[in-house]
């Protein structure tokens, strides 16, 4: 039994049936996707996101955060660039309901993550930091259980590789000519995934390429003699 606190602290056990707390999902706006996640994204916890930055990683969840502000706040914590206001409230955010603190110093980005999880008054943090601790992201897991919120953590593909944090959601995101190419790498209460591509043409034309039809194409006849 020790042996198993020792592996259970390091974040090395998965509890694969723990989704008491995460009945009922929140479509992902991308029919794919959905199946891929039990029927969308859970309703609270933590996510995490190993992917570049300026891939679409933020339009991924845009139909999340367009459900969870009407429960609180969305809080952008240490984003790499510049957030675009009117993108935001061209896609359904109320910026009256966001909130954006520019800290940078990891443990100050994390205790500021914390208090808003466990706050009760804000819904969604979307947090960018490379850097943290299974303990670290633990406390993140659980503020956000208390708090009955969700933090998306984005971190950086060759940080996040060095080791498994504890989570709710845990996905690789490539660049994809459609959209995105993601890879689910772990869930609670379901499995991984294989590489997934994630059409967001229709809804962002100017940042995709269409996809193509194949279907009038004709095969070019053989030789009659072979």
């Amino acid at each position: 039994m020790l042996e198993l606190d020792k592996y259970q602290h390091q974040g090395l056990i998965w509890y694969g049936n723990r989704n008491d707390k995460l009945e009922g999902r929140i479509p992902c706006g991308y029919s794919e996707l959905d199946k891929v996640l039990s029927g969308g994204w859970p309703k609270q916890g933590l996510f995490e996101f190993k992917t570049p930055v300026g891939i679409g990683e933020i339009r991924l969840v845009l139909p999340y955060l367009q459900h969870k502000q009407s429960l609180g706040l969305l809080v952008f914590i240490g984003s790499p660039t510049l957030l675009n206001a009117e993108f935001l409230l061209a896609n359904g955010i109320d910026l009256n309901r966001v909130l954006v603190l520019p800290i940078y110093e990891p443990e100050q980005a994390l205790w500021a993550a914390e208090q808003c999880l466990k706050s009760g008054c804000c819904s969604t943090v979307m947090l960018w930091l490379n850097q943290l601790s299974v303990k670290q992201a633990r406390r993140l897991l659980l503020a956000s259980e208390q708090g009955e919120s969700t933090v998306c953590l984005y971190r950086a593909v060759q940080a996040a590789s060095q080791f498994s944090i504890p989570s709710t959601l845990s996905m690789s995101l490539k660049a994809s000519d459609l959209g995105l190419s993601l890879k689910v790498d772990k869930q609670r209460g379901g499995q991984a995934s294989d590489d997934l591509v994630i059409n967001m043409w229709q809804q962002w034309p100017d940042l995709s390429t269409k996809p193509v039809c194949h279907r009038n194409v004709l095969p070019f006849p053989k030789s009659a003699n072979h």
